[in-house]
Order: structure tokens, then sequence, then C-alpha cells
């Protein structure tokens, strides 16, 4: 604390009516030593002084000097302060009469901002891959008495045998996991189905549901029940049919859909 020169106190002195705080000193009486005497400062309201003390202004600066803001003290007439930052104050809200209770602030967290876009997932039959699980079972793609399949039907009606061949390598291949490398036209499939329609002459009631059924299994299709019958009356539908749905699953299978 900055020491002031001391004054001989005046026991009728009054401070001037609105006089900021400032230091004072008390007066030693008769204890001095060597030197200055010991004196002591405290701090009192102004227009609050005991007797014994005296008022001291503080020294006004130097014209073009700044003044110097002291934090704690009062400022002397024509000083600029800096202003504090401001707080908010609680409202109280009154619950019951003569009981204020106050609103609780609660913190003002971020929001959460939109994702900039979002990303459809679509599956896709990977080669090879079933499509077991949940998902609703759906109908063929084309359905039997459909244009798409009486325009393929020329094959599966002259030689059923070779279009029942090459339907059975493309299962195999798809299942194997190399969608579209079935070539081969007459095959160990083709011959068989060849030698029982010519023992018997129903060889496609035998081999064409069997067929048909893994292609329903494996990739989550309704199953018609009027397999048996059709495959007896309306074989190279089936065939056409299954061909068509063998060129969607290998196309899906390559991701070409």
């Amino acid at each position: 604390m900055q020491q002031v020169t001391y004054v001989p106190a005046n026991q009728n002195f009054q401070s001037p009516p609105g006089a900021y705080p400032v230091q004072v000193q008390m007066q030693p009486n008769q204890m001095q030593m060597q030197g200055q005497p010991q004196v002591q400062y405290i701090q009192v309201p102004a227009g609050q002084l005991p007797p014994g003390f005296q008022y001291v202004q503080q020294p006004q600066p130097a014209q073009g000097q700044p003044v110097r803001y002291v934090p704690g003290q009062h400022p002397m007439q024509g000083q600029s302060v800096p202003h504090p930052q401001m707080r908010q104050v609680q409202q109280p809200v009154y619950a019951q009469p003569g009981r204020p209770t106050y609103q609780q602030q609660t913190p003002v967290m971020q929001q959460p901002t939109a994702a900039s876009s979002m990303v459809v997932a679509t599956s896709q039959t990977n080669a090879g891959a079933p499509s077991f699980g949940h998902s609703a079972k759906r109908d063929w793609t084309y359905p039997t008495f459909s244009s798409e399949v009486k325009s393929g039907i020329l094959l599966p009606w002259c030689c059923p045998c070779i279009a029942y061949g090459q339907n059975e390598e493309r299962i195999n291949a798809l299942e194997a996991g190399k969608p579209g490398t079935a070539t081969s036209s007459v095959n160990g499939a083709c011959m068989t189905f060849c030698g029982v329609m010519a023992l018997i002459g129903c060889a496609g009631a035998v081999f064409v549901p069997s067929q048909r059924r893994r292609i329903t299994t494996r990739y989550n299709i309704n199953e018609d029940s009027s397999d048996g019958f059709n495959s007896l009356c309306f074989l190279p539908c089936l065939l056409s049919q299954t061909d068509l749905e063998l060129t969607v699953l290998e196309r899906q299978a390559l991701g070409q859909y």
C-alpha cells in the first residue's frame, strides 16, 4: 500500500458527502522511534471516520498522464474505469406467496449438426451368395406365361434336355461364385435328362421341379405348387422362365443391376 504524508488529525473533520472510501492513517500519539514514525493504514467508508483519524485525498494525476486504476479501490472524480463483465442475475419466480424460488440455469449444449448427406445402402447379391435371412420372399421376375417367357420357348420346345442341362450348369456356376461362366450345352445333366426321357417320357416332371426348388430356396423366391403339373403340360415355359431368372441372378451377382 502506498504511503502518504502524516497530517495531524482534526477531531471535528467530516468527509464531504458522497466521498469515496480512501486510505487513512492513524495518529501515532507519543510513540515515535528514531527516524519516521510507524504508521498503520486502514480503509473505512466515507463519512464514518472515528476520532483520531484524518481524511486523506488521493493525489491527482498530472495533466497528460494516464490514470492508473487499481482493482478494489473506488475511482476519483473524472477517472474512467473499465466496465467489468456483466453477469446475468437470476430472477426469482414465486411458486408460493412469500417463498421465492430461483430457476436453475441449464447449460446450452451444442445442437447436433445434420449430416451432409445420407448414404442408402443397397444390398446386392454377391457372386454365389445366397439371399438367406428374414427378408420377404419375392415372386419370379417373369410370370410363367408372360410374353418374355413365351419368346424363349423355342429351344426348350425342340431340345428340352439341352435347355435343362444349360440351366443346371448355370446354377452350379452361381453356387461356386462364378456367374456367367457356364458355356457347356451338352453335359452330364443333359445326358441324364435325355436318357430318362427316352425311357419313361416324363423326365421333365422328375428333374425340373427339383431344379427350380434349388433356385427358390437359395434366392427367397416363392415356390409354385403347380410346378409338378406345369412340368408335364408346359415344360418349355418352365425351362424358359428358369433361364430368364438365372440371367437376372447372374447380372445381380456381377453388379450389373
